[in-house]
């Protein structure tokens, strides 16, 4: 039988994910395999963000505020998100096991099924 050496998890920081997570750090460890830990921005928020800003004209021309806005809004989601992922794993997983973050932006199922 081939071994396992690699397990995703997908991440959503809800309770169900989090359990998940903590299953998946004993069993990536327990068969030595690393862990892929995934977290999707869902691609309706950011369609989201995209009409309001159409709707925010300003000083600037709308594309340029739209351009920076969702670029910003993205930015600080990925790194928010990666530092709640970074602190929950110091937390759960002993520190030799091998762990991999993914970021995606877009449909869920369809960015897990691709990671």
């Amino acid at each position: 039988m081939k071994k396992i050496s690699k397990i995703m998890v997908a991440f959503d920081f809800s309770e169900y994910s989090n359990n998940a997570l903590e299953y998946a750090i004993e069993l990536a460890n327990s068969l030595e395999a690393e862990l892929i830990v995934a977290n999707v921005l869902n691609k309706r928020d950011v369609d989201t963000l995209h009409i309001i800003s159409q709707e925010d004209m300003f000083s600037r021309s709308v594309e340029k505020f739209e351009k920076d806005t969702i670029e910003k809004y993205i930015d600080k989601q990925a790194e928010e998100r990666s530092r709640r992922i970074d602190k929950l794993i110091e937390e759960t997983s002993p520190p030799h096991l091998s762990i991999k973050k993914v970021f995606r932006v877009g449909v869920p199922f369809q960015e897990l099924i691709q990671a």
